[in-house]
């Protein structure tokens, strides 16, 4: 029996590293479900150190990289669990993204394309080689993973929102409207998904259904300047300038040289026929942008209206400098 207590304290000792090394697996797994990823990335460093063939530490370790933009480590750890996992899709997944994130698009795309050999019930490979397919113009392409992916997952929020993006340069914006209803369904506190929503609208024709987008898209994000300015646009676009107006004028009240604003104002104030304030809103823009042959015209065309055309021909020879076309409608315009 006293032969046999070496292996026994072998044994006991293998065991005792197991038990380590499982909890160590345990510890770094739970920090990076609590996304605390470099914390994590340092044990997952420590158990390969201490085995640098162990494929599941590498493999997520390099998610753990990417996770926090390491993405030149993320593809170096992946390369080396590609080797000790050949046929494991995960690997292959996170070696793609990384190279997508680095700009190496077409070798992300064949690495991507191998995660979705290995597995193509993985969601994520699918969505990823996607976006990698989109960035080297094989849009149709990229399409068909977005739509696997959402077969594989209904709810794919990756695969909605990108699906959105396609559709919105090729104006569909009936298909993104469904699929941006969709994603305020899943997501009803995005408030990017109701400023989406509106611009599909505006697009459509659809004003009025725009202004309760972007209203929404302003409650949920009431600092995001651009949503106020989206939903002043709608409300013209449905007719209700004067909202339009005061709309805008809350938005100059914070940004009083915000150009945007100031010739938004004068548009709605032309179209009300409310000649000296468009004049006057139209002069302010123009002191922030000297250069802009907009203002220099709504300006001339505005005095133009009120028969003041004295006035208006001051402003046609900067005019011409900046733009012939424009400067020849204010010109067809004074001469009736």
């Amino acid at each position: 029996m006293k032969a046999l207590r070496p292996l026994v304290l072998i044994f006991i000792s293998a065991l005792a590293a197991f038990a380590q090394i499982s909890s160590l697996n345990d510890k770094a797994w739970a920090l990076a479900q609590e996304k605390k990823f470099a914390e994590a990335a340092e044990i997952y460093k420590q158990l390969i150190a201490q085995d640098p063939t162990d494929g599941r530490s590498l493999t997520n370790l390099s998610w753990c990289y990417l996770e926090v933009k390491k993405f030149a480590e993320a593809v170096t750890i992946a390369r080396r669990a590609v080797e000790v996992r050949a046929g494991d899709h995960v690997s292959h997944n996170n070696l793609g993204y990384g190279l997508f994130m680095l700009g190496q698009n077409e070798a992300a795309v064949d690495a991507l394309t191998e995660s979705v050999a290995l597995n193509a019930s993985y969601e994520q490979s699918r969505v990823n080689l996607g976006l990698a397919l989109m960035k080297t113009g094989k849009e149709d392409a990229a399409i068909s993973q977005f739509k696997a992916a959402l077969g594989i997952n209904t709810d794919s929020i990756g695969a909605l929102n990108n699906l959105v993006s396609i559709y919105f340069r090729s104006a569909r914006y009936k298909d993104a409207i469904a699929l941006l209803e969709t994603l305020i369904r899943l997501e009803p506190q995005k408030a990017r998904h109701f400023a989406g929503l509106g611009g599909a609208y505006i697009n459509s024709g659809k004003h009025l259904k725009a202004v309760e987008a972007f209203q929404r898209a302003v409650e949920l994000e009431p600092d995001e300047i651009q949503h106020v300015k989206n939903l002043a646009v709608a409300q013209s676009g449905a007719g209700k300038r004067d909202e339009a107006i005061g709309t805008l004028t809350q938005i100059l009240a914070k940004r009083p040289k915000d150009f945007d604003t100031l010739f938004g104002l004068a548009i709605e104030n032309n179209q009300l026929l409310r000649f000296d304030a468009a004049i006057d809103f139209a002069k302010r823009a123009l002191i922030v942008r000297p250069d802009s042959s907009d203002a220099l015209m709504m300006i001339a065309m505005s005095y133009s209206a009120k028969r003041d055309k004295e006035n208006a021909r001051l402003y046609l020879p900067r005019l011409r400098e900046l733009n012939e076309d424009m400067a020849k409608v204010v010109e067809k315009a004074l001469e009736n």
